[in-house]
């Protein structure tokens, strides 16, 4: 037992109790792998918009996190559960594709305007603007390989 994982080991969401490092390690990958399959959805008013991952979006630490997690769980007595995430270092691949998103959806912000022409008083009413936070959505999607779920679908 001294060269497994405890019960209740957990990794990136992904149940590594009673397994070797180099299972632990495999079956982590392949979990990612499951999640990065299909593209994302977010909504944004009354339309979808997907946003495609692939691996080379990120960085993954997986047996960086398998260590310290067999580190964690055999250098203290045994906890019921044992819970450690990736170090998920985005890629320019990612941003790119984010910024790509953000530009279809970003409406800079009108202010209002008063104009007199030709004895005329124009009024044009403001309009609120709509950003997408990048950073905000970089770590929904970074949660997201953590845990496997969307924290929210909608766009920040």
């Amino acid at each position: 037992m001294i060269e497994r994982f405890y019960p209740g080991s957990v990794i990136a969401g992904t149940n590594v109790s009673f397994l070797t490092k180099t299972q632990a390690e495999e079956k982590v990958h392949q979990t990612i792998a499951k999640r990065l399959e299909k593209p994302l959805l977010f909504s944004h008013e009354n339309n979808q918009k997907e946003l495609p991952v692939s691996a080379d979006f990120f960085k993954q630490e997986v047996s960086d996190a398998v260590k310290s997690a067999f580190q964690a769980g055999h250098s203290t007595l045994p906890k019921i559960s044992n819970s450690s995430k990736l170090n998920i270092i985005t890629s320019n691949s990612l941003r790119q594709s984010i910024l790509q998103l953000s530009s279809q959806l970003n409406i800079p912000p009108i202010d209002s305007e008063l104009r007199i022409e030709q004895n005329q008083i124009n009024v044009t009413p403001s309009q609120s603007g709509l950003v997408v936070n990048e950073n905000e959505l970089t770590k929904i999607i970074s949660d997201y390989l953590n845990t496997g779920e969307l924290k929210s679908n909608k766009l920040p």
